[in-house]
């Protein structure tokens, strides 16, 4: 396959407790309050059991997003080139807590031999392949604050250089004690890294959900007649130390056209608000609109990218028919958050 070859968008699907509909992400007043989660009407029993919350917040997405692409939700055509890459940080967080607890408390001969394969980081992805028969590459990135986006990049990689024609893309992250636990912990580190003094921990808000995209080849959608929604366009990561004002700015610089609307990165912590203002204050003659999903949903962490993609797809999905789309591009920016480099894809 051409390493140049286009990467578009073909189908969405997203699974977070309380929320109506996909398009009512555009315009969430705040995060969503704790609702209850059944995935049985979507997954039916069958193999659900014993299953972790962010496995099953996965395969909601993922049959969603088969559903969208015209695809069959049961089992996908082609199962030998279709893959793929599931982002998540936190994803098996509580099942290790929990086998960490149990030990401690006890002896290994006191855990449940249902947990073990939960305990593998893995573990999602390599459910979502053995439900949906995918067989060609299979991926699990805990990459941090950036491993949203480099899911998608990685994903549209893997379809250039031929060992997919299409990538199921998914990110999740759950919301329990444990991860409400270490989150909060982590806070404190990242205050203490950003000079705020007396720093006690603090209850986050955090995301419970999952976003999935189908990403494919152009052609191959072309042929098939499929919907897109848009294309993977230009990546860029830069680490941690770097000056990520005048980073972005070189990647603003570049661009044939300035995105129209700006997916930020998480902007309650300090340094990501500080950037944004920076970066606002360059745009001279027009401000793009701008949505921050952490602020919408809670802290997304590693589903943060693939959110974001989800959203610039249903953004642009909009703006179709109602105007001229040919300059329309959207950004998104994760990281620059616990640490973490930043890393910058668009969506065009």
């Amino acid at each position: 396959m051409n390493s140049k070859e286009q990467i578009v968008i073909t189908g969405l699907g997203v699974e977070i407790p309380g929320l109506g509909s996909m398009q009512h992400l555009l315009a969430l007043p705040g995060p969503l309050p704790p609702a209850e989660f059944d995935p049985t009407p979507k997954l039916q029993q069958r193999g659900l059991r014993y299953k972790n919350r962010a496995t099953q917040l996965a395969l909601c997405a993922v049959h969603d997003a088969l559903l969208d692409a015209g695809l069959p939700e049961a089992k996908v055509e082609e199962p030998e080139t279709t893959g793929v890459v599931v982002s998540s940080n936190l994803g098996n967080v509580d099942t290790v807590c929990r086998m960490v607890q149990t030990i401690r408390e006890g002896s290994v001969v006191d855990l449940s031999p249902m947990d073990l394969p939960n305990a593998s980081s893995n573990v999602i992805a390599t459910t979502i392949a053995i439900r949906f028969g995918c067989r060609a590459t299979n991926l699990m990135l805990c990459n941090g604050a950036t491993s949203g986006i480099d899911a998608l990049w990685l994903a549209a990689n893997i379809i250039r250089a031929g060992r997919a024609h299409r990538m199921i893309v998914v990110g999740v992250e759950p919301r329990n004690e444990f991860v409400a636990r270490l989150m909060a912990e982590s806070r404190v580190g990242e205050r203490v890294r950003e000079g705020a003094g007396n720093v006690t921990g603090e209850a986050l808000c955090l995301a419970d959900g999952a976003a999935c995209l189908v990403l494919e080849a152009a052609e191959a959608a072309f042929s098939r007649g499929a919907r897109v929604y848009g294309k993977v366009s230009s990546y860029r990561y830069f680490p941690p130390q770097a000056d990520l004002v005048l980073s972005l700015q070189q990647v603003l610089d570049s661009c044939p056209f300035r995105p129209r609307f700006w997916l930020t990165p998480n902007q309650s912590c300090t340094e990501a608000h500080f950037l944004v203002d920076r970066m606002l204050a360059t745009w001279e003659g027009y401000r793009p609109e701008t949505l921050d999903l952490n602020l919408a949903l809670g802290e997304l962490y590693g589903a943060l990218g693939v959110f974001q993609a989800l959203v610039a797809a249903l953004w642009l999905d909009q703006r179709q028919g109602a105007d001229d789309t040919s300059d329309s591009s959207v950004w998104l920016t994760s990281g620059g958050t616990w640490g973490d480099g930043m890393a910058c894809l668009v969506i065009s």
